[in-house]
């Protein structure tokens, strides 16, 4: 019996998944000087078209070469907040994990109660040493009762309550996922 990927995959899928892999890793990029310049955008210099073509080069890449993980898809389980005056780049650039993360708590596995003390500590330790990155560790609550991840929605309580936190969002797969909230804060 093949494993189950929880979409429906029989047997039949599995050979064409193969023959489309085959077909693929035949596939060759190609060479920019033949490709058709496009014109720029009105409202665009050269240098900021250059950029957004990087940019989007770069997501293509990363979209295309990328090992598939479920949680690339919004299955409602993301965390999300940035205050009103926090650039939405900035928001972006946390969710990519494009900060360093300075230090991390877990809090998996402790009480509510001890969540929230144990996080407000932490964000306290965090203002103190001018930390600017932090991921707090809470599990998806896959143990809860009813599956229900109540440290997750603890931790987020707290980080909204506090004003030195300028964003927070669930972390890359690389840093936990669903699992794991990196939090921006506020230079002391």
């Amino acid at each position: 019996m093949m494993p189950h990927d929880g979409f429906g995959q029989d047997d039949d899928d599995g050979d064409e998944l193969s023959a489309w892999r085959a077909e693929l890793a035949r596939v060759k990029p190609l060479d920019a000087r033949q490709r058709a310049p496009l014109p720029l955008p009105p409202d665009l210099t050269q240098g900021q078209h250059e950029r957004r073509q990087r940019e989007h080069a770069e997501i293509m890449q990363e979209a295309m070469l990328g090992p598939f993980d479920a949680e690339d898809f919004n299955t409602g389980d993301e965390q999300e907040f940035r205050r009103g005056s926090l650039p939405r780049a900035i928001l972006r650039k946390l969710r990519r994990g494009q900060f360093a993360i300075q230090s991390t708590l877990d809090v998996h596995g402790l009480r509510r109660d001890e969540a929230h003390r144990a996080t407000q500590s932490f964000l306290i330790t965090a203002q103190q040493r001018q930390w600017r990155c932090v991921k707090i560790i809470h599990g998806k609550g896959l143990h809860s009762p009813r599956g229900v991840p109540v440290l997750k929605h603890r931790v987020e309580i707290s980080l909204r309550q506090n004003d030195d936190v300028l964003a927070y969002c669930s972390a890359p797969t690389w840093a936990g996922g669903h699992g794991a909230t990196l939090v921006l804060l506020r230079r002391g």
